[in-house]
């Protein structure tokens, strides 16, 4: 397991022909599954710190690296489906200072608490996110993969706001799909989609999440887990990925937890969590509406669930 804290970076480096990003550290690049006429090659997680006046969290990039092995038997398969499960703990304080130590046991500076009425609330989600709202931007990447990758191979700039698709050849160079008759955000995905078909290729799509702490509000303490898993729909290949965050106003920045840790697991194991989070003396309630709601994507051209 490797950790990322305020102020730390994820160690090991990755590499591609032509990477989406330089100079960025990643971890667990290894692992190869079958799916159908794709294989999920590797999940690569590399983070850094994201702080502002208004949140505290991460940057988050998970990058899929895909080959498709085109076979003259059979028709175009598309990717499998992407997982992305989260599951959240949160908890708040308001009316007083920190608690005596935080609640997974870790050490804390506890100041005297202020003799004011104390509220303690917790709530727990637990979601697929990609099913639930394939159309949030973080997943931009993803409903548009076989575009992006299309103007990635002919040199045309990205049109997704956060993350981006890549398309390689079979051997990892340079790809080169059709252009003629290539006008629309259809033509482009369907392009892509044929010479992958004809030829096979290596499809990298990184996504780009941005876990974070909002600082306003009415609280005083609030404290967050995020644990997360990443793979495809009937794969064996995952990573998992812890988040914990703590704010306590009453103290200053340098003072806050931030950290992060990312995980592969085992071929066959099945993903999740123990949190072990103790929410001892908390008052259970509802999660935020907005955690569960389902939402259906409003697709544009070339994208594709």
């Amino acid at each position: 397991m490797i950790s990322l804290a305020s102020g730390g970076a994820v160690a090991s480096t990755y590499r591609l022909e032509r990477p989406l990003a330089q100079n960025r550290r990643s971890v667990h690049e290894e692992g190869i599954e079958s799916m159908g006429k794709w294989r999920l090659e590797n999940i690569t997680i590399f983070a850094t710190n994201r702080t502002s006046d208004e949140v505290l969290g991460h940057n988050v990039h998970a990058l899929f690296r895909m080959r498709y092995d085109a076979s003259r038997m059979s028709r175009f398969h598309e990717t499998p489906r992407l997982v992305w499960h989260e599951h959240i703990i949160c908890m708040d304080i308001r009316g007083r200072p920190s608690p005596a130590g935080d609640a997974a046991g870790v050490d804390a500076i506890t100041p005297v608490a202020a003799p004011t009425k104390e509220s303690r609330t917790w709530w727990e989600v637990s979601v697929d996110q990609y099913a639930r709202n394939p159309g949030s931007p973080n997943f931009a990447p993803w409903l548009a993969r076989y575009r992006e990758g299309y103007r990635s191979a002919v040199g045309m700039p990205g049109s997704v706001i956060r993350g981006g698709a890549q398309l390689f050849h079979r051997r990892g160079g340079d790809a080169n799909p059709r252009t003629e008759n290539v006008h629309t955000a259809d033509d482009q995905a369907e392009a892509s989609r044929r010479y992958l078909g004809k030829k096979g290729g290596i499809l990298t799509i990184e996504i780009h999440d941005v876990p974070s702490i909002g600082l306003s509000g009415d609280w005083d303490v609030k404290e967050r887990y995020l644990f997360f898993t990443l793979g495809v729909q009937g794969g064996t290949v995952w990573r998992r990925v812890k988040q914990h965050l703590r704010v306590d106003k009453s103290l200053p920045p340098d003072l806050w937890t931030r950290t992060l840790e990312v995980e592969p697991l085992e071929p066959g194991v099945q993903p999740g969590w123990r949190t072990n989070v103790d929410t001892t003396g908390f008052t259970r309630v509802d999660p935020p509406a907005h955690l569960t709601q389902v939402n259906q994507p409003v697709m544009a051209g070339g994208e594709f669930v």
